[in-house]
């Protein structure tokens, strides 16, 4: 269980970078801005990762956090990386994050 929460508390952290880091930004802003989606992209992808290795029974006892949409997000990120929509992970930041961040807080 503690290695669950210092998981948590790393997954919040990245949620919170990513939200800072987009903040009043428009989509256009985001997709224009290479430097910003990339790293928005490895936080997802470390996100995904640590996401992964929650254990089943803390993930079972908090069926209301997107577990495997969660981890679905490194899949699209890694394996289609050349091809990821940014309006996709824009979308993401605007309409998941935060909810996601005060699920896991």
């Amino acid at each position: 269980m503690a290695k669950d929460i210092e998981l948590l508390k790393t997954i919040s952290s990245d949620i919170e970078f990513i939200l800072k880091v987009t903040e009043n930004m428009t989509l256009e802003q985001f997709e224009e801005d290479e430097l910003t989606a990339s790293a928005v992209c490895f936080k997802f992808v470390q996100i995904s990762e640590n996401a992964s290795k929650i254990s089943q029974e803390f993930m079972i006892g908090h069926n209301n956090i997107p577990w495997q949409k969660i981890k679905g997000m490194r899949n699209r990120i890694v394996h289609d990386y050349g091809n990821v929509s940014l309006s996709i992970v824009y979308a993401t930041i605007q309409n998941d994050l935060p909810k996601i961040l005060e699920l896991i807080k």
